[in-house]
């Protein structure tokens, strides 16, 4: 491969990655936005000694924390609407399991953020 091509290559996958990474939030911003998740999550009551009022909780702060993509923003979004399910059913089975879905979800986007 000649200097020119090699460096055009370069180019092409520096480039690439660039508008990947813009188009998605940079990974900074995205672990960021994590933590942030992370510390709305810790707060309230223990959600084994009063999992309705840990639900109730959530459900405004985890709609206020700044989102760098879509996917995250998506995924607090259900996340708030899980709890909220939860807290106005008093926790029944389905809510659950929505509940569960919506923390898979998180911890798709934000490993071991999941509560």
């Amino acid at each position: 491969m000649t200097g020119i091509k090699r460096t055009l290559l370069t180019f092409v996958m520096v480039t690439s990655c660039s508008f990947a990474l813009s188009a998605c939030g940079s990974p900074t911003a995205l672990q960021s936005a994590c933590n942030k998740v992370s510390a709305v999550l810790s707060d309230g009551p223990s959600p084994k000694a009063d999992p309705v009022g840990y639900a109730e909780a959530q459900m405004g702060p985890l709609l206020l924390v700044d989102t760098p993509t879509k996917t995250l923003r998506s995924a607090l979004q259900d996340l708030s609407a899980a709890y909220v399910q939860f807290f106005t059913t008093n926790g029944d089975a389905a809510s659950k399991r929505l509940l569960r879905r919506a923390d898979e979800q998180l911890g798709d986007v934000c490993p071991g953020v999941a509560t």
